[in-house]
């Protein structure tokens, strides 16, 4: 059968279990909800975990036989890649509150030093 074609729909009795004549009573759902996405999540890194060994020995296969993407692939999981690493992005600037912090000192110090003439100038003249 092609992909395109299409299977008939079983008839609406099909599922109902020997001994049952065309009762129309609707079926029971479960009640439980779907899984949250971390749950699928942790689901999926406990399956991968479990076949891990199966999967790297098949990697292995596969590259051993030639296969230059599995090579790759492996060479990059065992940390074996071979291109050159890439040079570390230039770090941002300062944060908005060293930023602050830096302004609010440097406002302080020129508030200081301006006490400090001003002190100066008054036992100047006041002498």
């Amino acid at each position: 059968m092609s992909s395109r074609e299409r299977r008939p729909k079983p008839d609406d009795n099909s599922h109902a279990a020997e001994g049952e004549t065309g009762s129309t009573q609707p079926e029971k759902t479960s009640s439980k909800k779907p899984p949250r996405p971390s749950q699928c999540r942790n689901y999926t890194r406990e399956a991968v975990a479990k076949s891990l060994p199966d999967i790297l020995e098949t990697f292995v296969g596969q590259a051993k036989s030639g296969s230059v993407p599995h090579f790759n692939h492996l060479a990059k999981f065992g940390g074996f890649d071979l291109r050159p690493m890439p040079a570390p992005g230039k770090r941002k600037g300062k944060s908005l509150a060293q930023r602050l912090l830096e302004d609010m000192k440097e406002h302080e110090a020129k508030m200081i030093a301006a006490k400090e003439a001003r002190l100066a100038a008054e036992r100047e003249f006041g002498q």
